[in-house]
């Protein structure tokens, strides 16, 4: 996304700004672990939780 490479996982989302060698953590843990589903349009990221099938 832009200069930003975004992860997201059990624990949270994270950004990284120099390529993956530090990350930030912009969001608390997902409800019960599940993680999430990042879609990006743009200049817009969407978040939404990961419950599985």
């Amino acid at each position: 996304m832009g200069k930003y490479l975004i992860c997201g996982r059990t624990d949270g989302i994270f950004r990284s700004a120099d390529m993956g060698k530090t990350w930030e953590r912009l969001s608390l843990p997902a409800v019960e672990s599940y993680g999430f589903n990042l879609s990006v349009s743009g200049n817009v990221m969407y978040v939404m939780p990961n419950k599985g099938c």
